[in-house]
């Protein structure tokens, strides 16, 4: 499946198949968007390392890796915040059915 990316002066949207060169590819864009758009090296890297993990998880967890089902990644840069959204095509979950990760005993 191929890859859609799409580049405004303030905003990156991929499509990726859910394969893990379609992730190398993401990082990259991820990368050049955030140098470009911030001008703060150790923001960019926090940015570009979040979305990877989040791209990963997505492809991974979400879509289990099947190149047929696609990840999506915006990435928009404001004055004041940045927002990252990453969406899978993954059958979901409720997360009231997850148990609370900042427990001690998790």
């Amino acid at each position: 499946m191929p890859s859609k990316t799409e580049l405004a002066s303030n905003r990156l949207r991929l499509e990726l198949a859910s394969e893990f060169d379609h992730l190398e590819r993401a990082v990259e864009q991820a990368q050049a968007f955030m140098a470009r758009t911030t001008g703060d090296d150790d923001l960019a890297y926090r940015v570009v390392l979040l979305t990877s993990e989040a791209v990963a998880n997505a492809m991974e967890h979400g879509n289990s890796y099947d190149p047929h089902k696609r990840v999506f990644l915006e990435i928009t840069t404001m004055p004041e915040r940045i927002d990252v959204i990453v969406e899978d095509e993954g059958v979901g979950f409720n997360p009231a059915d997850v148990d609370n990760p900042l427990e001690k005993e998790h």
